[in-house]
């Protein structure tokens, strides 16, 4: 752009530009192939892994919710574009319904997941029998032997005695 004029005096300008807008193609449709609509526990240590069918030499980032998030909490690889949300990062996120966005430089696309509540076990845990009470059992069952044989020996002895 060139301005002609009397450079070092004060005063107003007038400048007229002309731009010329040129369509470069088709906007690109993307979409997830792979991962849609996913589910997340909280508490585990799962992931949540979405593909999509865009050049990841055209991959720019990911938005949750909106928000562009930052990329220490997901890992983006080629084969497409294969988005990992890290376990942490789901950890942070409220239970219910979440959008996340793959954003393209000429486009994005974007489907839902879900965080779960990690389940909660009521109601009395009981432990397994381990064998631990046999020891009381031996000790009860040797007793009882032990009495059973007095009694036949002085039994025995009575007879040998009255004949």
């Amino acid at each position: 752009m060139q301005v002609d004029g009397d450079y070092g005096k004060k005063g107003n300008y007038s400048v007229t530009m002309t731009v010329e807008v040129q369509a470069v193609g088709e906007i690109p449709s993307y979409s997830i192939i792979e991962g849609a609509n996913g589910v997340w526990i909280q508490n585990s240590d799962g992931i949540l892994t979405f593909r999509a069918n865009g050049d990841f030499s055209k991959f720019t980032g990911v938005k949750v919710d909106g928000t562009l998030i930052d990329v220490k909490n997901y890992t983006a690889v080629s084969g497409s574009t294969v988005i990992t949300l890290k376990a942490d990062y789901l950890q942070t996120l409220s239970v219910g319904k979440h959008t996340m966005t793959i954003v393209y430089n000429d486009g994005e696309c974007n489907t839902e997941f879900e965080i779960k509540a990690a389940s909660t076990t009521t109601g009395e845990i009981t432990n397994p029998q381990t064998g631990d009470n046999i020891i009381i059992f031996s000790i009860i069952f040797v007793i009882v032997l032990t009495g059973i044989l007095v009694i036949f020996i002085i039994n025995k002895k009575r007879v040998k005695n009255n004949k």
